[in-house]
């Protein structure tokens, strides 16, 4: 080894140099408070085998961090803090006191006006709203409080039934129903077609069926073994020749109840049901030829699918479950009406049958026969079992005695 060059000693300080030497104090201090010179400043040590140059370009930056990058970066962060102004504590206090107290009292505290109102107070302080059995309600609310089905739609209260109306649906017996709805309602032989109206099936289409029901079942059934036929136009083949059909029910025997079928009975003019459990008279509808119908001993209640079959003559429905004779007033080619046992009460519709001959009401609720004066043609009359045949129930007023009256209805009022 050259004796002029002298091995450089480990224990040496990088910063011993006395031109280029940091303050050993100011330095100490700072490697103290910051860790991450504690941690990382003896690798600098070691950082001494990179020369002079090195370890020069070190200190340089060790100085830089420790007096310039780091109290900015303090003073920074000290500046983001806003600054707390020393009334605003006490004023939040005070409010914070009062509304508490507010609420206490069951009031409501206005965070805007930062006052006190009682309830109702401050109800009535917003738009529109009304204060109703300790409640507050603003319109909408209003809407929905009616209790009748109103509904709110484009800032207006709105019925039910113009609700119904506008989403394009049908309004009937008190409820919105879609049209499909409706004609589901009507029965089995009803359906919708492509322009959404309710029209009657084809006999062939209910025969078709493979989800006939149990009832509609049962009736076609009885027209196979009537007609002779097990296919279905056939069926129909001979159902358009009737004019005359006649199916009786037997005691302790199942009944017919379902007439769907029957539309395929298109000229039909005398139609005999008696004794059966027939409820829906529907499908009868159809059958426009009719001029004579027995229904005797039934369970029909609504007489108006009846209103449209004007060449009806003669028709019989005693024993069933009748109370409204309305849909009865149309048909003015009526001359013999049977109505026993049921449960009528008013006679006021059959005032404009004036064809009608024969009249037989026994067994219902008439305390009022006035309505029958207009019955010019009558000729046989039958009351018995009723209020209106008890004497002391004959009044003027109700049981006319003119001598105009026609004479079996006037005879009645005398007897």
């Amino acid at each position: 080894m050259d004796p002029a060059v002298k091995p450089r000693d480990d224990k040496v300080p990088l910063h011993s140099s006395p031109q280029k030497t940091l303050n050993a104090e100011v330095f100490e201090k700072g490697l103290g408070e910051i860790t991450f010179f504690k941690k990382f400043v003896p690798k600098l040590i070691i950082l001494n085998t990179i020369g002079k140059k090195g370890a020069e370009r070190m200190r340089k930056l060790a100085f830089f961090v420790l007096f310039f990058a780091i109290p900015n970066c303090a003073r920074v962060r000290t500046n983001e803090r806003e600054p707390i102004t020393p009334y605003q504590a006490p004023l939040t206090e005070a409010r914070s006191a009062e509304e508490l107290s507010c609420q206490e009292a069951g009031n409501v505290w206005d965070v805007t006006t930062h006052k006190c109102f009682t309830r109702r107070a401050y109800c009535l302080t917003k738009k529109d709203a009304v204060w109703q059995n300790g409640k507050c309600f603003d319109k909408k609310e209003q809407c929905a409080a009616r209790g009748d089905g109103s509904q709110w739609r484009e800032e207006t209260c709105i019925s039910a039934r113009d609700a119904c109306l506008k989403d394009q649906m049908t309004w009937q017996n008190d409820k919105c129903q879609t049209s499909e709805a409706l004609c589901v309602a009507k029965g089995l032989i009803f359906k919708l077609n492509e322009q959404g109206v309710c029209v009657l099936k084809t006999f062939r289409e209910l025969c078709d069926d493979p989800e006939l029901n149990e009832e509609a079942a049962f009736t076609l059934n009885a027209l196979k073994e009537h007609s002779r036929a097990l296919l279905c136009e056939s069926i129909e083949s001979w159902m358009q020749r009737q004019t005359s059909f006649r199916l009786v029910g037997v005691e302790n025997q199942r009944k017919l109840k379902d007439l769907s079928l029957f539309i395929g009975f298109s000229n039909l003019i005398e139609l005999v049901l008696e004794n059966n459990s027939i409820e829906d008279l529907t499908p009868l509808a159809s059958l426009t030829y009719l001029e004579t119908l027995h229904l005797q001993n039934n369970e029909v209640r609504d007489l108006e699918p009846l209103r449209g079959l004007n060449k009806l003559k003669s028709l019989y429905l005693d024993r069933n479950k009748i109370i409204e004779l309305s849909h009865l007033s149309d048909l003015t080619n009526l001359q013999i009406l049977s109505l026993w046992d049921n449960r009528i009460s008013s006679l006021t519709p059959l005032a404009k049958l004036g064809m009608l001959r024969e009249l037989y009401l026994n067994k219902n609720d008439i305390g009022d026969v006035s309505p029958l004066k207009t019955l010019s043609k009558l000729e046989r009359l039958s009351l018995d079992q009723n209020p209106i045949a008890i004497r002391e129930n004959k009044t003027d007023a109700n049981c006319p005695k003119e001598p105009w009256v026609v004479r079996v209805l006037r005879t009645f009022c005398i007897d």
